[in-house]
């Protein structure tokens, strides 16, 4: 190998190496991002609750009747399906690393078993993500 070669296959590696990390630390950073905003999102909808909690608490109530939702029970209803289909899509990408994917699984089939809940869920399922609305039904099995 000629001098010209040795240094140009240093080169490469060296630049290889540094597009590597780039990518690595851009990804990470990426992930942190999603997880804040994630984090934000589930105070924001808590916060939502907790203000209206008279208003809603009939949304998690077993014995419940069935009956149309309320325009403020809709809202809390959509905010919180469209949370849960963000969080399963970011694991689901590797987007978002949880330890365990059964305590999530497990409280979306708590939420989506209550009466108002699993009709507002039967009504918009078709709305949601193939994957998203078949593992939330396979969770209510």
């Amino acid at each position: 190998m000629s001098t010209f070669e040795i240094v140009l296959t240093c080169f490469l590696g060296w630049f290889a190496l540094v597009l590597a990390a780039f990518f690595a630390f851009t990804i990470i950073k990426t992930k942190i991002k999603n997880k804040s905003f994630l984090v934000k999102n589930h105070r924001e909808i808590w916060t939502y609750y907790s203000e209206h909690e008279d208003k809603l608490k009939d949304l998690f109530d077993p014995k419940a009747k069935v009956r149309e939702l309320t325009g403020i029970e809709r809202r809390f209803a959509i905010m919180l399906t469209t949370h849960a289909e963000l969080a399963y899509s970011m694991v689901k990408t590797d987007m978002l690393y949880i330890e365990s994917k059964k305590p999530f699984m497990t409280d979306i089939a708590k939420v989506y078993s209550k009466p108002l809940m699993k009709k507002y869920w039967e009504e918009t399922k078709q709305f949601r993500s193939p994957s998203f609305a078949k593992k939330v039904d396979n969770c209510l099995k």
